[in-house]
């Protein structure tokens, strides 16, 4: 659990903002990284406070489209007027799966907004 106040979050198409008091950085991409990883989510690119976390099988999802588990988030850490910002987007539309693919990306995403929403002690 972060130790933190959210005093900002707001949803966009393609993702959501998390505005935190009474932490830092470190602290926020620590457990981003640590939700992330007990999904099943991996680090792909760049690094915790700037990076994208995925899960799944990229070759098979073009294969087998929407019938495979694929989806990418694009994280973004960073310290704004003494606060900490988040951002997290999704990183694929989720389009190479058809309307199924596109559909299981928005309920992921929703998912994982909320989930990431929940680390905070409101």
């Amino acid at each position: 659990m972060l130790n933190a106040k959210l005093i900002s979050f707001d949803e966009t198409k393609t993702g959501a903002s998390y505005l935190f008091e009474n932490t830092n950085k470190e602290s926020v991409s620590s457990s981003v990284a640590e939700f992330f990883g007990k999904e099943q989510y991996k680090l792909e690119e760049g690094t915790p406070d700037d990076g994208i976390y995925g899960t799944g099988n990229a070759a098979l999802r073009a294969i087998f489209g929407g019938l495979v588990r694929r989806f990418k988030f694009k994280v973004t850490v960073l310290e704004e007027s003494g606060n900490v910002r988040m951002s997290v987007d999704k990183a694929m539309s989720g389009a190479l799966g058809g309307a199924l693919g596109y559909s299981k990306m928005k309920k992921e995403h929703a998912r994982v907004a909320a989930g990431l929403k929940s680390l905070v002690q409101e």
